[in-house]
């Protein structure tokens, strides 16, 4: 049961004492070893995401979990066209308001631990509607604290490219079956001639 309280024990007054203060005395010690061994490489670490951050040609962002960015890199302003980053943006300020609740979704799920790939469009500063691809990966601070980092990288061009090659081969089936129709008829007459 009961905490028993450790004697206190005087200061040595004795030769082994002198110039030593605190010496006699009992002071709770914690190793911090494990902590500074687990602390090393992050650290060291650290110069090289900073340079794949900076220099990526995707957009890389971190989130807190009331959504505003905590970091974007050179490819995050560019892709919404921006020079600098402005303090207090969040990733809705860019959303169109029809998907600002999918997006939110996949952004929670994130902070619940799960890697999300999604797709949702957003407005640039021009005030142009392009297209993302995103994932969003949870990171876990030192501490404890969550944030997510996402990389987004602009899709509209191959989106268009999609549709319009989508609508090519479309056109192209369809040229296919107006001339087997008219071949068909073509025969069909030298039957009936013949």
């Amino acid at each position: 049961g009961a905490a028993v309280p450790l004697p206190r024990v005087p200061r040595s007054r004795g030769r082994c004492g002198e110039g030593w203060p605190g010496l006699g005395e009992l002071a709770p010690l914690v190793d911090v070893t494990a902590g500074r061994l687990a602390a090393t490489p992050l650290l060291a670490s650290a110069p090289g995401y900073r340079a794949l951050f900076d220099k990526a040609p995707s957009a890389i962002f971190t989130l807190a979990p009331d959504g505003h960015f905590q970091s974007v890199n050179r490819a995050a302003l560019e892709i919404v066209g921006m020079a600098e980053p402005e303090p207090g943006l969040s990733l809705q300020t860019f959303l169109l308001p029809a998907e600002v609740v999918a997006v939110r979704w996949e952004i929670a799920a994130s902070f619940e631990g799960e890697t999300r790939e999604f797709i949702f469009h957003f407005r640039r500063a021009d005030g142009a509607v392009r297209e993302a691809a995103a994932v969003s990966v949870p990171v876990e601070e030192l501490g404890g604290a969550r944030s997510i980092i996402a990389i987004a990288r602009d899709v509209t061009d191959e989106a268009e490219l999609r549709l319009q090659l989508s609508r090519s081969e479309k056109m192209a089936a369809l040229g296919q079956l107006i001339s087997g129709v008219a071949h068909d008829r073509s025969e069909a007459k030298v039957t009936v001639v013949g």
